[in-house]
């Protein structure tokens, strides 16, 4: 079972885990696993759209923590696309709560030369009893991959460490690329006809047209 994005405005829902990035020390509980997963996620789908340009500075905040920073989407009224991006995860967000994501995929396609050059990167999540779990794998059709876990927050300079090293690998994005995300689920606990926030079913997928800042 899998959902693709919609692009029409969705009911604004916001949930903890995006607007506020602070992940504690030390986890104990359940809810602070999942809320340190949902934290990782909204850093590291930032850093994707900062490090590749698609969205300008000022749609940024500066996150620090144990003495890094790390730049964070925030909602920008100049940008729809910013937000949409935002929407998307907040519905991951949703569908983490309720233990039905299996995985994410969130796809930059763009065409140069008469060429389709797809980067894709993959978001795994798991939901043992000690709390969640997310892994994360990329590719793209220029030749580099990489694949790493993010359990807790020692996991996040060492991803956007991994991605910077992508990019030095990837060829600059030309002035049109097309976004979109899917989410894929457990199908044994996830009833048919549910569609997290800002998602529809996965018949004809959508897209979000974007040119990237220079």
């Amino acid at each position: 079972m899998a959902t693709a994005q919609q692009l029409h405005p969705a009911q604004k829902n916001k949930i903890n885990g995006w607007t506020n990035i602070k992940i504690p020390s030390k986890i104990i509980t359940r809810e602070e696993s999942q809320l340190v997963v949902k934290q990782i996620l909204a850093i590291i789908l930032s850093s994707i759209t900062y490090l590749r340009g698609l969205f300008p500075e000022s749609s940024y905040r500066t996150y620090f923590l144990d003495g890094r920073a790390y730049k964070v989407l925030h909602e920008d009224v100049n940008f729809p696309g910013v937000n949409k991006i935002i929407e998307w995860v907040e519905g991951c967000f949703q569908a983490m709560e309720r233990k039905y994501l299996r995985s994410a995929m969130f796809t930059i396609q763009s065409y140069s030369n008469q060429k389709n050059n797809t980067e894709a990167y993959m978001f795994y999540f798991d939901y043992p009893e000690e709390g969640n779990e997310m892994n994360l794998w990329s590719h793209s059709n220029q030749g580099y991959g990489m694949g790493i876990t993010s359990e807790v927050k020692r996991s996040i300079p060492l991803l956007v460490e991994k991605l910077y090293q992508l990019y030095h690998k990837l060829s600059s994005l030309p002035d049109n690329v097309e976004l979109s995300m899917k989410l894929f689920y457990y199908n044994d606990v996830t009833p048919d006809d549910y569609h997290p926030l800002g998602f529809q079913e996965w018949e004809v997928p959508r897209r979000l047209n974007l040119t990237p800042t220079t």
